[in-house]
């Protein structure tokens, strides 16, 4: 009785056979898209919390000097960082034109003309979602 239970158990088995496998892609090809021809849809963007307009006061390394600085980071990568002086009621002003990529700890900005990054420790929420902390700087989201 033993051999009988063990004998259907195996012709059990092996009348299933093997579950075919289908090949997985290999890196570096693209598939096609799947029902049809269409084009893949474009990637997504940066993260949403990091997009806007966000503003804050940098003590200068005179007494009498107040600087400003501005990012603007737009949802298809591109940044600019602005600053605005004020010394003895001087006023001067430059623009950085940069591009930006981000995760939910850094961010990696790269101005226009230079070939590497500069990598900021990202803080958002802190205290509020209306305030930015990279590195050390504090902004507040003005738009």
């Amino acid at each position: 009785m033993r051999v009988a239970l063990a004998g259907s158990a195996l012709a059990l088995i092996t009348g299933c056979g093997p579950t075919p496998v289908e090949p997985g892609p290999t890196a570096g090809v693209s598939l096609p898209p799947a029902g049809g021809s269409q084009s893949p849809p474009p990637e997504a963007p940066q993260p949403s919390a990091l997009i806007g307009t966000w503003q804050g006061v940098v003590s200068g390394f005179l007494p009498s000097t107040v600087q400003t600085v501005t990012w603007r980071f737009d949802p298809d990568g591109a940044c600019l960082q602005t600053f605005l002086s004020i010394t003895d009621s001087i006023e001067n002003s430059s623009d950085r034109p940069c591009t930006w990529t981000a995760s939910s700890t850094t961010v990696t900005v790269t101005y226009a003309g230079v070939g590497t990054g500069v990598t900021f420790s990202l803080q958002y929420s802190f205290p509020s979602p209306d305030v930015l902390r990279l590195d050390a700087d504090e902004f507040a989201r003005v738009g």
